[in-house]
């Protein structure tokens, strides 16, 4: 559609109702969007969100539902609340990176009044990811830059007034819920529509436009303020008087020196025409750094303050890995998806310090450069076993949290701490078919080669798995044999005695067993004993990955490794004679025999 000034000036006065839905559509583009999308596409998001089990964006829009324009008919029935719900259970299936953010309700329930219910969900979609975008995510980026824009707007356009708000804290208060709900929180909503027609003609800028005009008409009374209470009563008197033509409420006239939102709109146009679309946009960018570098800061003090009770490392160190991690993560975000659509929803609920996350690809490099242990020819091989035990929901993703846990053992364990690491790389679920199989090749061995009965292998697991279960394919689940297993934090729990784990929950893929720093060396003792045994051939594979790790070329090296290869034989040995005092222990005693 042409924009002319006839038709700005239609929009300004107000689209008359049964027009309104329509129009939006057409202003907004939203009419395009859904023609691309094809038809059904709305009723299959539907279908979706009616099979998803219960989560936290469920139970957030369910909070909101009665929130919603609650003074209007519409929403006082179950029909009128059913219908908002499945619009905003259809955006959040639509779009789960932002799934469901507070004010999309407000906005959403308006956008019902003028439009069916399909239509206002692709009103939604445009207003959410092409007229506002960044505007309802989970930390309000757009939003947030926005309000930097319209202060350092007021500064250049309203200076005095500028000082004066500043100092009581009141623009930082006002403009976030103006913009965020297009002042349908403030401004009676037949009133407030009229802003939306304009919004939707003109985009953003109308509300910057509009906002400054409220101030504006508003000065001498800001002016004469003493505190932040007193300027928002100030501008919430005045906004709840602005009224239209069309929806006059004789109340709110003898309450309030009414203001017709169409001279509002006006004036807003007639007094800061200059500001365009290229203006706020380079404003964007500069404050998009401000912002983006201040929530970056802000989450990382909140990471590395929690972190830094149970961490191996002190605070400086974490706040150096911390550094390196983020732009491992910054990688990934730029050569490879770094989160699978699958596991959206499920990051959203994830506390703030496991929402930085890297992939297997971005830990290999740091293991590469950060590891002690990334001497030697399975230097790869460990870290990618190390990986796995790491990944305890097997996204292909770990946090920092876990990344410094796993770091810490290597680096601040004690020597007991980290030989039970590396030994658990050498067990499920560290430790995969794949890895068996090459393992035996190069040993020389035979697939259906004899194992010690003995002691519980590694590969036993997998081999006994149906050969043509689909199960049976790549890395597989454990089963209940290795269930004691625990993560960095259950073992803490198991430590101190709770109580031992369901049978529901036995059925659950082990975690790695890594204990926190302030376990005491008793209870580690105690946890690492519960690892299971291993067989000849993984020992040996173990102690020949123990032995890589010493591999430096150094004048000692030859030492390391006799002394390395004679601790081991003798292991070996002593596991021999362990074997043979055990046959003897568990032979049937012959009641006929006698004693010499």
């Amino acid at each position: 559609m042409y924009r002319t000034t006839t038709l700005r000036d239609l929009v300004c006065r107000g689209i008359p109702g049964p027009l309104r839905g329509e129009m939006w559509r057409v202003l907004s583009g939203a009419c395009h969007l859904e023609a691309t999308a094809g038809p059904g596409y709305y009723r299959r998001l539907l279908r979706l969100a009616a099979d998803a089990p219960e989560s936290l964006v469920s139970d957030e829009i369910e909070r909101d539902l009665h929130r919603s324009l609650p003074e209007h008919p519409a929403f006082q029935t179950s029909s009128g609340i059913d219908t908002l719900r499945r619009v905003l259970l259809a955006y959040a299936q639509r779009n789960p990176a932002i799934g469901y953010c507070q004010a999309m309700n407000i906005v959403t329930s308006v956008l019902l009044l003028y439009a069916r219910e399909e239509q206002a969900f692709w009103l939604l979609v445009a207003l959410c990811e092409s007229l506002l975008p960044d505007y309802y995510n989970t930390k309000v980026v757009g939003a947030i830059i926005d309000q930097g824009v319209f202060e350092e707007i007021t500064k250049e356009e309203l200076p005095t007034l500028y000082n004066k708000v500043n100092q009581l804290g009141v623009l930082s208060m006002i403009s976030l819920s103006w913009f965020l709900t297009l002042f349908l929180s403030v401004i009676p909503y037949q009133a407030a529509v009229d802003i939306v027609d304009c919004f939707f003609y003109d985009g953003a800028k109308v509300i910057f436009k509009v906002s400054l005009a409220v101030l504006e008409a508003n000065t001498e009374k800001l002016m004469d303020c003493d505190d932040d209470a007193d300027a928002m009563r100030v501008l919430n008197d005045y906004l709840e008087g602005v009224s239209s033509r069309d929806h006059g409420d004789n109340q709110c006239d003898m309450i309030h020196d009414t203001v017709n939102v169409s001279d509002l709109i006006n004036v807003a146009h007639d007094k800061y025409f200059h500001i365009t679309d290229d203006l706020i946009d380079s404003l964007r960018f500069k404050h998009r750094l401000v912002v983006v570098h201040s929530l970056e800061d802000s989450t990382k003090r909140g990471i590395l303050r929690s972190l830094s009770v149970d961490s191996w490392f002190d605070l400086e160190e974490l706040d150096a890995l911390y550094v390196l991690f983020k732009e491992e993560q910054l990688s990934g975000c730029y050569w490879e998806a770094l989160i699978p659509s699958d596991t959206l929803e499920k990051h959203k609920q994830d506390s703030f310090y496991q929402l930085a996350k890297i992939t297997s690809e971005r830990f290999r490099y740091l293991a590469a450069h950060l590891f002690p242990w990334r001497h030697g020819p399975n230097a790869d091989v460990l870290a990618n076993r190390f990986f796995v035990i790491l990944d305890h929901d097997s996204d292909n993703m770990i946090s920092f949290k876990q990344f410094i846990n796993g770091l810490g053992i290597m680096v601040h364990g004690d020597t007991m701490d980290k030989l039970a690491l590396l030994y658990q790389l050498h067990i499920p679920p560290a430790l995969t078919r794949e890895d068996l199989v090459k393992d035996r090749v190069v040993l020389g061995g035979e697939e259906d080669a004899d194992v010690d009965e003995d002691g519980v292998e590694a590969g036993e697991f997998f081999l006994r798995k149906e050969s043509g279960s689909p199960s049976s394919q790549g890395s597989e689940p454990l089963s209940s044999e290795y269930s004691f297993l625990l993560d960095d934090v259950d073992v803490c729990d198991t430590v101190v005695g709770k109580e031992e784990p369901t049978k529901k929950q036995e059925s659950v893929k082990p975690k790695c067993l890594l204990c926190h720093k302030r376990v005491s060396v008793d209870e580690r003792v105690r946890v690492y004993k519960t690892l299971p045994r291993l067989n000849e051939e993984r020992f040996i594979q173990f102690w020949k990955s123990l032995y890589d790790i010493f591999t430096d070329g150094s004048e000692q090296e030859q030492v390391v490794y006799q002394s390395i290869t004679t601790i081991g034989s003798t292991l070996l040995q002593l596991g021999e004679v362990g074997r043979q005092f055990d046959r003897c222990a568990s032979a049937p005693i012959d009641p006929t025999s006698t004693m010499t």
